[in-house]
């Protein structure tokens, strides 16, 4: 039995955190939108998610990294995502706001209403919190993890002056590929690759060279988005992990076969 206890440990050590552990930013990624009615949007898993997880989606702006309160999030938000099983990295979930519902999992909260004079969607676990005053910009986020950041139908993300609910400063958390600026436009959705790394996919989802971008409306039925399933590979570390993990079972094994 201490053998066996001492591989297990060993194998978690080298592993790392196990299938569904706490997210992290870029662990998600929107890779669809509409703005004109009905609201739409679509993100994809990029690692494994834990049975039960709550995942919350806003489009409430952010300045002085505190959210606009009056936007979204005291009407009801934010909208929640969760589900009964595990989901696997690669997935593609969809909400339609005609539908109010998920393609897969719970819906929870109240509706986005995403804007054509520029929005934001923001993801996130955890809880972002009312200081009250009478500060728009109010809601506290030290008690939520943020996941992701997509603006558009905008000049980009602000970096100066003052935030509007179709504005947005980048709350802290999130940075690089996991606080995309698609550019002015009212809809798109991502086209690019679908096989590759989380590192790979992230990067290339944050390249709007990679959207098809429109002020026109589009249909979700065309999105490559839409129902579509990501191939996301382990990171080459680790690939060297888990060589060594197996190589080490199998050494424990032997040496175990030999002693018995």
């Amino acid at each position: 039995m201490k053998k066996y206890t001492i591989l297990g440990v060993t194998l978690a050590l080298l592993l790392g955190e196990p299938a569904g552990a706490s997210l992290i930013a870029g662990d998600v990624a929107v890779i669809a939108y509409r703005s004109d009615n009905p609201d739409t949007l679509a993100w994809v898993a990029l690692a494994d998610i834990a049975a039960g997880t709550t995942i919350n989606f806003t489009d409430s702006s952010v300045s002085n990294n505190l959210f606009r309160w009056t936007e979204h999030l005291d009407g009801g938000g934010p909208l929640t995502w969760s589900h009964v099983e595990n989901v696997a990295a690669g997935t593609v979930i969809s909400f339609k706001t005609n539908t109010s519902a998920w393609s897969l999992g719970t819906i929870g909260g109240s509706l986005l209403g995403l804007s054509n004079d520029g929005d934001q969607i923001f993801a996130y676990t955890g809880a972002i919190t009312d200081l009250g005053g009478g500060d728009a910009h109010r809601g506290d986020p030290s008690g939520a993890v943020m996941l992701y950041g997509l603006d558009f139908a905008n000049g980009g993300w602000l970096t100066s002056g003052a935030s509007t609910a179709g504005e947005s400063y980048v709350p802290a958390g999130i940075s690089g590929a996991s606080a995309v600026y698609v550019g002015n436009f009212d809809n798109g959705y991502y086209n690019g690759i679908v096989t590759g790394t989380p590192d790979a996919l992230r990067i290339a989802i944050a390249d709007p060279a990679n959207w098809i971008l429109s002020n026109a409306v589009q249909d979700p039925a065309n999105w490559l988005a839409d129902g579509a399933t990501f191939a996301v590979i382990p990171e080459p570390e680790s690939l060297t992990l888990l060589g060594l993990a197996l190589l080490l079972v199998r050494r424990r094994l032997r040496g175990r076969a030999r002693s018995e």
